[in-house]
């Protein structure tokens, strides 16, 4: 019953962050891009129902129907279901790289069913992706903001808001495993520290569109190699 109350809170927040999402871009004149990354960050709190879960399905049970969801409501769908218009997905999803909501749903499920039993590994790659990537799209790209073009083509500007985002997220996050007695404080700041730069540093040589698969993965394999977890 604990983890069926957690499956349903996580879909109504899902289909709220979704709603919120869209009529960000139609009321408040946030563009579309702004929008879907706005829902990134957004959906990016659920990782906060991870530790709480009693049983390892629960959280798929949550994240992996978004996979078809997000494909079916994508520009690259072999239907144009009015679901996905009515709630708002495909307005959401129309912007940036076509894929970008379903791989971002494919990393997600994957790293909440594989590190079920170690938060703190998901959440390494699961907060950059969607805290670092998200508001380093939101401030790289604000108007009048003058920006500083990188070598690999990213903005100095992003590549800062990715570092700073990921690193307080993380934070926050490792913060909140402590109060539960499941990661000890001293360990956060370092797995932060770690996971930020190394996601900071993946996001700005990955081509665009595909830093939806190579942030979490990479965050999580180099954070475990060197001790973060």
């Amino acid at each position: 019953m604990h983890d069926a109350v957690l499956v349903v809170l996580g879909y109504a927040y899902v289909l709220a962050a979704i709603v919120f999402s869209r009529e960000a871009w139609r009321r408040f004149k946030c563009s579309k891009e702004n929008s879907r990354k706005l829902l990134h960050i957004l959906v990016g709190n659920l990782v906060f129902l991870i530790p709480l879960f009693e049983n390892w399905l629960s959280p798929l049970l949550i994240a992996a129907p978004f996979i078809p969801a997000t494909l079916l409501a994508s520009p690259h769908s072999p239907l144009k279901l009015e679901i996905f218009d009515r709630i708002g997905l495909r307005e959401v999803s129309s912007r940036g790289h076509g894929l970008g909501l379903v791989y971002y749903s494919l990393a997600y499920t994957l790293l909440a069913g594989l590190f079920f039993n170690i938060p703190q590994a998901a959440a390494s790659g699961i907060i950059p992706m969607t805290y670092g990537d998200g508001f380093a799209a939101l401030i790289g790209a604000r108007p009048g903001l003058k920006r500083h073009k990188l070598p690999t083509g990213r903005s100095l500007e992003g590549s800062l808001a990715f570092f700073t985002f990921s690193l307080l997220g993380l934070t926050l996050y490792t913060s909140f495993l402590s109060t539960l007695g499941i990661y000890p404080l001293n360990q956060g700041f370092t797995l932060a520290l770690l996971a930020a730069s190394i996601g900071t540093v993946t996001e700005a040589f990955t081509p665009r569109g595909y830093d939806n698969l190579t942030v979490p993965f990479l965050c999580v394999l180099a954070a475990k190699a060197l001790g973060g977890w």
